[in-house]
């Protein structure tokens, strides 16, 4: 939640509020605008619009709302254990990577040139990612997944370097 500039206190995503009045409506198919509203917790002009998507038979989200989900398999922020810390995730997006791609201090350098194909190599879907692990054979799978763990270790001190020197820098390239 989030409270607004004028005190009203609001969701971050309507997209669970859309879900909400959606099994509402579902399981009182007469309910009243109102009503549905209240027990979602969502506007008056929200539960229309999503009384009138179910009638249609559309997905009571929004497309823009499915798009960000079907991006992050359906989770938008997940936490990952990883032994040392917690991390929350989310799917790189390809926007971030199109700009870092366009900044001369990296793209000009054979080093930045190496650091843009190694995340351009990482920035999987989580359906890409699924694929991925049906493929590895289970006589492979426990050195798959501790190289995985290697891997996912040297990115994260990487991580915390690069974070450190920004904060050091105060983010001034």
């Amino acid at each position: 939640m989030r409270v607004g500039l004028d005190g009203k206190v609001r969701p971050l995503s309507s997209a669970e509020g859309r879900r909400t009045a959606s099994a509402y409506v579902a399981e009182n198919p007469d309910a009243s605008l109102r009503a549905i509203a209240k027990a979602a917790g969502i506007s008056l002009g929200t539960a229309r619009d999503v009384r009138e998507r179910l009638r249609r038979g559309e997905d009571p989200l929004l497309p823009r709302q499915r798009a960000v989900e079907d991006q992050a398999g359906g989770k938008v922020r997940r936490v990952v254990p990883t032994g040392r810390q917690v991390v929350v995730a989310r799917p790189v997006r390809r926007t971030e990577l199109r700009v870092l791609r366009n900044d001369p201090s990296l793209r000009y350098l054979v080093g930045g040139r190496v650091l843009l194909r190694l995340l351009d190599t990482h920035t999987l879907t989580p359906e890409e990612w699924r694929r991925l692990v049906e493929l590895v054979p289970a006589h492979c799978a426990d050195m798959v997944s501790e190289a995985a763990r290697e891997c996912a270790g040297v990115w994260l001190d990487f991580a915390d370097a690069v974070a450190r020197r920004g904060r050091v820098s105060g983010g001034r390239s």
